[in-house]
């Protein structure tokens, strides 16, 4: 399995290979294939039929009690109880769709395991990559820390809060003021992405003492292609821990017949949520004093409208129903970002179909005074437009509004009005 080399050195290498300059190498670093995983959790991946286990995670032995090499080959039933199977098949079973994730697993024993204590319990999530199965589990303290009616509880305040703001404004700083009073990390941003996938800072809620973010520009680099694909395949994605030790995925050192092709490739990563960090990533953020870091996407229309990034300055590990809930918000959000969206866009249709009305009622009361009714409705046209400066011009008469050069408007015009004109020309940013 390809192993992923520290970032400046990949991005050096990178560019010295193909000339591709080091500022936009990351986004070729195939993440989704980085060949390991965060230490908070564990994986297998399994066999579609019979569950036989094909590959693990390196730290079996801290979460099952059982060393990768006594796991490889051996049927997933031998390590977890007969209920867990079935949760795993009603997990996968076409009728119940993402519903059946996540589920409980508890394990058959600890054979051979020199830890006291009863066998532990964990939440698992499972997904098909290439005809296979990838389980993913983490350990939770009781079965009884997973409260059905304190997760409604959580759920139910916020969903109230985000469908009582009034406006797309107030729902992002809801959103963030929610997500943060739920999780408690530092700050919690929500970063918009422009046309160009650069990005701006436009709700933030952060603890006392730390400098606001709010308004701030990045560039689109910041955030690779592949990143921005990945965001769009899970809900949720965290990084406890930004100085974590990575932890290796092994495979059966002779492959059978029945598994031949299955481990040779590169393990598919991108729905995982234990997927190891791009060291690039991970440098980004070490530079930014943050410690750890959990990000949820918003999605519109299928497309990645932007990101919730929670940061914290030392290392923290969210809690699993806290991530539940942070998933289902991020998907509210969603919803009601297209919701707001469209209202928005009707509201100010409805304002210029209201302009358009009074202009056509002021110049039928007053037709010889055109410029002064232009003149009177310059702050409506420059809020509806939102713009720091408006030219009107009919025929000779030029009404300027705002900050606006009166010269450079007469060499426009009389650009405009000449046999071949200019081609018309609009821009969001110059």
């Amino acid at each position: 399995m390809r192993k992923v080399s520290a970032c400046p050195a990949w991005r050096q290498a990178c560019s010295n290979r193909s000339g591709i300059n080091p500022s936009i190498a990351d986004q070729y670093e195939p993440i989704h294939q980085i060949g390991q995983i965060q230490p908070h959790g564990v994986l297998l991946v399994l066999q579609s039929s019979g569950l036989r286990i094909l590959q693990v995670s390196q730290n079996t032995q801290d979460y099952l009690g059982l060393a990768s090499e006594q796991l490889l080959g051996q049927p997933f039933s031998a390590i977890v109880t007969d209920s867990t199977i079935e949760h795993l098949a009603n997990a996968l079973a076409p009728e119940t769709g993402e519903t059946g994730n996540p589920f409980p697993v508890s394990l058959a024993g600890r054979q051979g395991s020199e830890q006291p204590g009863p066998a532990p319990t964990f939440m698992a999530s499972v997904h098909r990559v290439n005809g296979m199965l990838i389980v993913e589990m983490e350990p939770i303290a009781t079965p009884e820390n997973f409260q059905v009616t304190q997760f409604y509880g959580h759920l139910n305040h916020i969903l109230a809060a985000i469908r009582r703001a009034p406006t797309l404004a107030d729902l992002l700083q809801q959103g963030a003021t929610a997500v943060r009073n739920l999780t408690h990390f530092d700050r919690v941003m929500v970063y918009r992405f422009d046309h160009d996938y650069s990005g701006v800072v436009v709700a933030e809620s952060l603890r006392p003492g730390l400098e606001s973010y709010l308004g701030l520009h990045y560039p689109a680099v910041d955030i690779p292609p592949k990143a921005r694909e990945l965001f769009t395949k899970r809900w949720l994605r965290l990084i406890p821990d930004v100085n974590y030790q990575p932890v290796g995925l092994v495979s059966l050192d002779a492959v059978s017949e029945s598994t031949a092709g299955q481990t040779e490739a590169p393990l598919d990563l991108s729905q995982s949520e234990l997927r190891g960090v791009s060291p690039c990533h991970l440098e980004y953020l070490r530079n930014m004093g943050v410690a750890a870091s959990m990000t949820i996407p918003l999605i519109d229309q299928n497309q990645l409208w932007g990101l919730m990034a929670c940061h914290h300055y030392m290392p923290k590990l969210a809690e699993y129903e806290v991530r539940r809930i942070c998933e289902l918000v991020g998907q509210l959000m969603s919803v009601e970002l297209l919701l707001r969206q469209e209202r928005e866009l009707q509201s100010y249709r409805e304002q210029i179909r209201q302009i358009e009305e009074d202009f056509r009622r002021q110049l039928a009361h007053s037709p010889s005074q055109i410029k002064t009714v232009l003149k009177r409705s310059q702050d409506i046209l420059l809020d509806l437009i939102r713009a720091q400066g408006v030219a009107i011009v009919l025929d000779q008469v030029i009404v300027l509004g705002g900050q606006t050069s009166d010269q450079r408007v007469r060499n426009l015009n009389v650009r405009l009005r000449r046999p071949t004109p200019i081609p018309i020309r609009a821009a969001a940013k110059v």
